[in-house]
């Protein structure tokens, strides 16, 4: 019997030395691959060469790593061909290597933007229209539309204001008894020889005397203009004319421009004329 223990004490031993002995081969084993080059290979170390299509890997040899090369030749991908307009400014890929199951980056070519084409704008601003002119007020001050009438002449014949729109107007109310009006008849005649032909029209309007009066006056003075006669005195009411002569200076448009109270010489005539022709 103590044999028969003997026995079975050694077969305990040598099994545990066994499974020792493997544990301990299992770890130097571990250790050795760990520390093997060829584990520690990476992607970077794969080559491919571009012309042939050869891929290189490193071969260890002891600690150190050898470039072997591979007979494996990679096909490049066909290039498919487009139809389509590439868009200006974007990055246009070739074909990818393929080493293994390693894809190389694609390498891009850049087309610079196409210059945007200057065109000349088709539309033209609009044309503003002209501001629009308010028409002229009628009344007796400066600035104003003179107040139209109709009257007749010694002349038989009839004028009416606005009939003479376009010409330089010196309207003058008086009469023949009136002093100073007679004093300024010579001056007004002399206007009229010279300045008739410029188109200056001496418009002398005679107030609340008759035809005969008018006309023996006009011999007796040698007047050549004709006297338009108001023996009602309405113009002269139209223009509230309260002392004579009064003399309004009309332009082309029948705006009045300057007002006179009183008699004038030829050269004050000539002053208000100067600014208006």
């Amino acid at each position: 019997m103590p044999n028969q223990s003997n026995q079975n004490n050694l077969v305990l031993i040598i099994l545990t030395g066994g499974v020792l002995f493997v544990l301990l081969a299992g770890c130097v084993a571990g250790v050795l691959l760990w520390q093997t080059p060829t584990s520690q290979l990476s992607n970077d170390s794969i080559t491919v060469t571009p012309s042939t299509g050869e891929v290189h890997t490193p071969t260890p040899v002891g600690n150190e790593v050898v470039s072997a090369e591979i007979d494996t030749k990679v096909e490049p991908l066909p290039v498919a061909t487009s139809t389509s307009t590439s868009i200006p400014g974007t990055a246009m890929p070739t074909p990818a290597s393929i080493a293994g199951d390693q894809l190389s980056m694609p390498t891009a070519t850049f087309t610079p933007p196409l210059p945007t084409p200057t065109s000349t704008p088709t539309n033209t601003p609009t044309p503003r229209p002209p501001p629009t002119v308010p028409e002229p007020v009628e009344g007796l001050g400066i600035g104003y539309l003179a107040p139209n009438f109709t009257l007749g002449s010694n002349r038989a014949s009839r004028v009416s204001l606005s009939e003479l729109r376009g010409k330089i107007v010196i309207l003058n109310f008086w009469a023949s008894w009136c002093p100073p009006c007679r004093h300024e008849v010579p001056a007004l005649q002399a206007i009229h020889h010279e300045y008739g032909p410029q188109g200056v029209v001496v418009l002398a309007v005679n107030l609340g005397e008759k035809l005969e009066n008018v006309e023996r006056f006009a011999h007796d003075n040698g007047i050549s203009f004709a006297v338009w006669l108001d023996e009602d005195k309405w113009a002269g009411n139209i223009y509230g004319v309260r002392s004579i002569p009064t003399t309004y200076f009309i332009d082309q448009d029948g705006i009045i421009r300057t007002i006179q109270f009183g008699s004038m010489t030829r050269e004050q005539i000539i002053n208000h004329l100067e600014k208006l022709l």
